[in-house]
């Protein structure tokens, strides 16, 4: 599997001292001789802008793209690992942009987010402008929805009740790992939990998110 997606099996690594990860200050000589379109995808992996990939970050976007490769999320945990030991060039346990400016399958991966995230944005925007022509009747329904998952009737969601959600519409197979993900992208005030008004905002994306599950599970069971 990991020849069709371009991950083919490296040469052994040879020993060498771990190399500490390059900080953010000293990395502006770096960026500045590689081309902007590198700086600018690197910057898509790199969520905590520190300087370096991490396993999690890579978990995060491998989430989102791999799924369409017959790749269960439940597989991801390994898979990131043997990515980033074939990607991880100076044995640090990190990405750094060096590596990723040599790494054309990582380069790659980002290039496949960017895509989909343009495409799930424009069908995200359709979906909206059909919400606000729905008006006030689609909003009373997702209240009562929100309401009936809201076990503690604390006004808010918690992950494990925004999982329940998920579920019930019908991703039966979601991870805590992507529920998690989902939770970080709705919480707008980073309050750790869902409240009313952000989980209307995000109502239209859950149309988004089940589609592409369920346009990923055809690719995989086209693939079997």
């Amino acid at each position: 599997f990991l020849y069709f997606i371009g991950w083919g099996r490296r040469g052994e690594k040879k020993g060498g001292q771990r190399k500490e990860p390059r900080s953010p200050a000293n990395m502006g000589s770096m960026t500045s001789r590689l081309p902007k379109e590198i700086v600018d995808s690197f910057a898509v992996l790199d969520h905590d802008k520190d300087g370096t990939v991490s396993i999690k970050e890579l978990q995060d976007v491998m989430l989102q793209v791999y799924p369409k490769y017959g790749v269960e999320p439940c597989e991801i945990a390994d898979l990131s690992s043997l990515v980033l030991r074939a990607a991880d060039d100076d044995q640090s346990g990190v990405i750094s942009i060096e590596e990723f400016a040599s790494n054309k399958q990582l380069q790659d991966l980002v290039k496949e987010k960017i895509s989909l995230d343009t495409r799930m944005r424009s069908e995200l925007q359709m979906l909206k402008m059909n919400q606000k022509r729905a008006g006030t009747a689609d909003c009373s329904k997702i209240k009562s929805i929100f309401d009936k998952f809201d076990a503690d009737k604390s006004g808010s969601l918690d992950s494990k009740e925004l999982h329940g959600i998920l579920v019930k519409l019908g991703a039966d197979d979601v991870t805590t790992q992507e529920t998690r993900i989902i939770l970080n992208e709705i919480d707008a005030d980073k309050s750790g939990r869902i409240e009313f008004s952000e989980f209307l905002d995000w109502w239209p994306t859950v149309q988004v998110f089940l589609k592409s599950r369920k346009s990923a599970e055809k690719e995989r069971r086209s693939k079997k």
